[in-house]
């Protein structure tokens, strides 16, 4: 059978305990035709000299290094030369199955799209942990939507999806923010009308405690609310209404974790943390307009955040901090 080719995307920067079985799970694929491209994003150990190995070992490795410039500058330079029929992004301390591209293509044949989703396997010392989404096959794109922060981010998360190349003629991962996934995936939902769903955990996601995504608060992090509001402003644009108020009780808990981060830290003095009160109360009022699942309980929370702040922290900043 025809296979085209697959650009597989790999940003590296400082993980070469991790580098090896990544580059592995990519060279070990059942489905054969791929173009692996390595971008060592200026990685002081010795990612580089494990990069320009496998490039020697297997023809279908490229390697870019290239000065550090963060996830989503590596990934625009890999995008910016790849040339699959299709593209995949793996992060270099996550894995995939030997099988995944090819489940992912052969959803994509099968339904005649232009994007595949497949389930996710947390691993972290803890244990492991399949999120998988909560249907499978020839999918409405506007469901995906609906549940963009749902279901252990498999509809937001970049790496676990196989995209047409078309999808990215016209899109790149925004520059420093933390996040970047949320910025971008959504948009491939508003374009598409349907996408194909795999019910398997294909992608392997590896929990660090260095990540950047799970270290304690950073500001970088605040991004993800300037994220979520044009996602609900577009939401709202183009009347998605249940997406609307799925993704508005996630964006009010950010907000308030925006807060109580800011006034937990000692070294956030010149962030404005009152508007944060100010953007929750404007999305809250929009959301009851739409008819937003907001009860009683989630009413006093606003109303004690906006007219309370320093009791809303006493009381919640325990459970509401995390922003991840």
């Amino acid at each position: 059978m025809f296979q085209p080719l697959i650009s597989v995307i790999v940003p590296i920067y400082n993980v070469e305990q991790y580098l090896e079985s990544c580059i592995e799970s990519a060279v070990n694929q059942t489905y054969k035709n791929l173009e692996i491209i390595l971008v060592d994003d200026g990685s002081p150990d010795n990612c580089p000299k494990i990069c320009d190995y496998w490039a020697e070992r297997d023809t279908r490795i490229k390697v870019i290094h290239k000065q550090n410039g963060g996830l989503s500058d590596a990934r625009n330079a890999a995008l910016d030369i790849c040339e699959g029929e299709y593209i995949f992004f793996l992060d270099s301390d996550d894995t995939i199955v030997s099988n995944a591209l090819e489940i992912l293509y052969g959803a994509i044949v099968k339904d005649n799209t232009k994007l595949a989703l497949g389930g996710i396997k947390k691993i972290s010392e803890y244990g492991e942990d399949d999120k998988l989404p909560p249907f499978k096959g020839k999918i409405s794109a506007d469901n995906c939507l609906t549940l963009l922060y749902e279901y252990g981010g498999n509809f937001v998360m970049a790496c676990n999806k196989l995209y047409h190349k078309s999808l990215w003629a016209n899109k790149r991962f925004k520059y420093g923010i933390v996040f970047e996934d949320a910025e971008v995936t959504y948009r491939f939902y508003i374009e598409l009308d349907f996408v194909s769903v795999v019910g398997t955990a294909t992608y392997h996601y590896f929990i660090r405690d260095n990540s950047l995504s799970h270290i304690s608060f950073n500001p970088s992090q605040l991004s993800i609310i300037d994220t979520m509001k044009e996602q609900l402003d577009l939401f709202e644009q183009y009347h998605y209404q249940e997406a609307y108020k799925r993704v508005l009780i996630v964006f009010l808990r950010r907000v308030k974790a925006a807060y109580i981060n800011i006034s937990l830290s000692m070294s956030n003095d010149n962030i404005n943390k009152n508007q944060y009160r100010g953007i929750s109360a404007r999305y809250y009022i929009k959301g009851l307009k739409l008819g937003g699942r907001l009860g009683f309980k989630q009413a006093i929370k606003e109303l004690m955040f906006f007219f309370l702040p320093h009791l809303f922290i006493q009381l919640f900043k325990e459970k509401e901090a995390s922003l991840v």
